[in-house]
């Protein structure tokens, strides 16, 4: 018999929590979509060369799960997939000569990261996160003032991003908001490529 109890009581207390890591939302999910824009990028060499990007689009996946969460503050941890594509504008050497490039640059972040919420249960809330992982690039140039290289080259880096936003509550469960986001790799041979997006998020707890 006070196995029994003991049985009931474990499970009461298992539904319990349960029940309320349903309604406060330990699991959730965001999508984001906007726009991106890539530093000029400075090739070594002699001379060295230096690319500008044109204003390109960012997608991102994230889901994670809220380590902690009260009306005041919530801490997570998420992983995070997306697509970032910039057109090549021009480039210029360190001489002075310049000209206009066709072609394309495309990356794809692969992250972990930590969220920290600033009143997660108001209609208004702020947030900032960091993490780290990699950035899969892929660069493709088509042409360089009148000539026509073909030049392509693909290689997978490490990466570091910092974010923050604000998110406006729709209803219990689901929110929109704006998101800043700076993602930095760094390539052999290069300092570092730096981007910069502004994106618009739907996120949904679970």
């Amino acid at each position: 018999m006070k196995n029994v109890r003991l049985f009931l009581a474990v499970a009461g207390l298992m539904g319990a929590v349960n029940a309320r890591a349903e309604t406060d939302g330990s699991t959730f999910t965001i999508v984001s979509a906007g726009v991106n824009f890539v530093q000029d990028i400075t090739f070594p060499g002699s001379p060295s060369v230096t690319e500008s990007f044109e204003p390109g689009v960012r997608v991102d996946g994230t889901f994670g799960y809220n380590l902690f969460k009260d009306p005041n503050v919530a801490i997570a941890v998420a992983g995070e997939v997306g697509f970032i594509y910039n057109p090549i504008d021009s480039a210029r050497t360190s001489t002075g000569a310049s000209a206009t490039v066709s072609g394309d640059f495309f990356q794809w972040p692969f992250l972990a990261k930590i969220m920290l919420t600033i009143m997660p249960g108001s209609d208004l809330s702020g947030f900032i996160s960091a993490g780290g992982g990699g950035v899969y690039s892929r660069m493709e140039v088509d042409r360089v003032g009148s000539t026509y290289p073909g030049f392509h080259g693909d290689q997978t880096d490490p990466a570091f991003q910092a974010e923050g936003g604000f998110v406006y509550k729709i209803s219990d469960n689901a929110g929109v908001g704006v998101i800043y986001k700076c993602l930095m790799f760094f390539p052999d041979g290069i300092d570092e490529v730096i981007n910069h997006a502004v994106t618009a998020s739907f996120g949904m707890n679970f």
